[in-house]
Order: C-alpha cells, then structure tokens, then sequence
C-alpha cells in the first residue's frame, strides 16, 4: 500500500509538473505577444515624434528672419 502511494505521488507530481511547464509556456507565450505590440508602440513613436521634430524645424526656419 505505501509503494502504491508513493507512485500515486510520483505520478501526480509528475503530472503537476507537466501542468506548471504548459502554464508557464502559455504565459511565455503571451508575454513574447505583449512584447511585439509593444515594439510596434514604440516604434510608431519614434516615428511620430521624428515626424513632429521634422515639423518643428520647419516651422522654425519659417520663423527666421
């Protein structure tokens, strides 16, 4: 009976284990997800902020005397 607790334990920290790794991928997973959006965040950042200092350094040559 004790031999058969023991596998019975084995067999469920097995199983357990193998649950903990499938969460840990799918939270993996996402966090690879979240990371590319906010890439491309900042990415389109750069680029507008390019953009607006672009703008500014019209708008001031425009002002020169």
């Amino acid at each position: 009976v004790v031999l058969a607790m023991g596998a019975l334990q084995r067999a469920d920290i097995r199983a357990l284990s193998g649950k903990v790794d499938q969460i840990n991928d799918q939270r993996g997973g996402r966090i690879d997800q979240v990371n590319m959006r906010v890439d491309r965040v900042n990415e389109r950042f750069d680029l507008l902020t390019d953009q607006m200092n672009e703008r500014f350094d019209q708008l001031y040559q425009l002002l020169l005397p």
